[in-house]
């Protein structure tokens, strides 16, 4: 009988650890959507927050944020559809769908060598998951109307899991918007997928997206 009382307390006291446990990591991620909530707010100015405006606003080729040190700001959405290696669809706050640039790649144009892996390398990443886009909230859309983010799943940077399976270059056109660890770690990973002949490196001289469409 007295074994069974022990079994039983170490049983109870077992699951109250296990319970503790759950109940912290949900504080966590209460804690981190609170804080995403709260980065919302901040931008809830239609006039300065890409993810409300209208779709036809948002298409207006406009000139690109250059500033390294502007304030950056978060919101969590959902990704609806991918356009193509380096470009998400967006379902914003208002519903509406929105082009996002990934910040700091560019990746194969349709028509290139390796487009169709780098759209579907993509798709695999984030299709149809809420992600956590970081922005400048004063920033402007890029040449082509797209609202430059860097995006995050899981705490992972998918711009950078792109660089890393060979799907998408290092653009340095985005260089004054990184921060110099990102510039540093965006370069030793397109250095090491090449060196490895990950994706569109198997080729051996393969023609990067920016010198394709001056063709």
């Amino acid at each position: 009988m007295r074994n069974f009382v022990y079994l039983l307390l170490s049983t109870i006291l077992t699951l109250g650890c296990v319970i503790t446990g759950m109940a912290q990591r949900r504080v966590d991620t209460t804690e981190l959507r609170e804080r995403a909530a709260q980065q919302r707010r901040l931008i809830e100015d239609p006039s300065n927050n890409p993810f409300k405006i209208e779709k036809s606003e948002s298409l207006k080729p406009q000139p690109q944020p250059n500033a390294s040190s502007a304030v950056r700001a978060m919101v969590e959405l959902q990704v609806v559809g991918i356009a193509d290696g380096d470009t998400l669809i967006i379902s914003n706050t208002a519903r509406q769908q929105l082009l996002v640039r990934l910040q700091g790649i560019d990746a194969p144009e349709t028509g290139q060598s390796f487009s169709r892996e780098a759209l579907e390398s993509l798709t695999n990443l984030v299709s149809g998951k809420s992600v956590m886009l970081e922005f400048d909230p004063h920033g402007k859309p890029d040449s082509e109307g797209r609202v430059v983010a860097k995006v995050y799943l899981e705490g992972r940077d998918i711009a950078l899991e792109q660089v890393k399976a060979g799907f998408a270059w290092f653009c340095k056109d985005y260089k004054k918007m990184q921060s110099e660890s990102d510039r540093y770690s965006y370069a030793e990973a397109e250095k090491e997928a090449r060196h490895a002949s990950r994706g569109l490196w198997r080729e051996s001289a393969p023609v990067a997206p920016w010198k394709y469409r001056r063709q």
